[in-house]
């Protein structure tokens, strides 16, 4: 692909990125586009059509977890030979609900961390010098190396796209980490993510990233299936750095689109007050 066609991309990426807004209500995106009627530019975030579509077992089993490690410690830790039965239940209770916040609070500890390195690799992909904070070192440090080693060439980071469908309706909005050239001149697509482990749903998740960009893409007459990756950034030296490509991008788009249809089938069935036949009113008749 020529030096003309990555400006062209970024160029048109830039109008992408100007266009897009969260929405007022944080349920979406505001897309302003004029080839796209008003009614229809509220657009669904990625994520929420696939935590609709796919329930997160993994986090639920985590939370259990997380919970009753807590219970399990802090029960031991508080029980005493004296106290009444009365006391102990009082306090098992209040321990259990203690749990219940200790594992809101380590979550939202690590997605702290997650939105700091994102924020922090943005702008060392653009600037080399900025300051790393020795808590983030190892992933930085991941992350250069494989982007230098796979010589990839940054086109946008952090960048919105969206999809949308005159037939069906369908229209979604995310936000890519990372779109780069690859020394075979294909586009990549790469998602962050700095969990325990590389889920399945990310797959999907870049699979809706693809399908918008191709759209986008498509303007410039510039047909392409990007290559799509999850990109796993380790906390600390002992974590593994970790790379997983998609594979049947084509076919997870397809699952993709159809999941976001059929939830736009239940939310019209869910506004439609003609489910049942209107029940026959009954004549009232007077005695003469």
């Amino acid at each position: 692909m020529s030096e003309c066609s990555i400006e062209l991309i970024k160029n048109k990426l830039d109008t992408v990125r100007s266009q897009v807004s969260l929405h007022e209500s944080g349920k979406g995106y505001q897309v302003s586009n004029p080839e796209i009627d008003q009614e229809f530019q509220l657009m669904t975030r990625v994520t929420t059509i696939l935590n609709r579509g796919i329930p997160k077992r993994e986090l639920e089993n985590w939370k259990v977890r997380q919970e009753d490690s807590y219970f399990s410690v802090e029960f031991r830790r508080r029980l005493r030979t004296n106290m009444s039965y009365e006391e102990t239940v009082n306090m098992a209770l209040a321990v259990k609900e203690e749990s219940k916040q200790a594992s809101i609070k380590i979550r939202d500890t690590a997605a702290d961390w997650g939105s700091r390195i994102h924020h922090l690799i943005d702008r060392l992909s653009y600037d080399s010098s900025v300051f790393v904070p020795s808590e983030f070192s190892h992933a930085v440090d991941s992350w250069y190396t494989w982007i230098s080693g796979n010589n990839l060439s940054i086109i946008a980071t952090e960048q919105p796209l969206y999809f949308y469908d005159e037939e069906t309706h369908v229209r979604y909005c995310g936000t890519a980490d990372l779109i780069a050239m690859t020394q075979d001149e294909r586009i990549l697509i790469a998602d962050y993510k700095s969990g325990a482990r590389i889920y399945p749903t990310y797959s999907l998740q870049n699979s809706a990233y693809s399908m918008a960009l191709k759209q986008i893409l498509s303007a410039l007459d510039i047909s392409t299936q990007p290559k799509c990756m999850v990109v796993k950034l380790p906390k600390t030296a002992e974590e593994k750095f970790e790379v997983r490509e998609s594979q049947n991008v084509e076919w997870q788009e397809e699952v993709f689109f159809a999941m976001a249809e059929n939830q736009l089938l239940v939310k019209s069935w869910e506004s439609d007050r003609k489910k049942w036949v209107p029940l026959k009113k009954e004549k009232v008749t007077s005695d003469v």
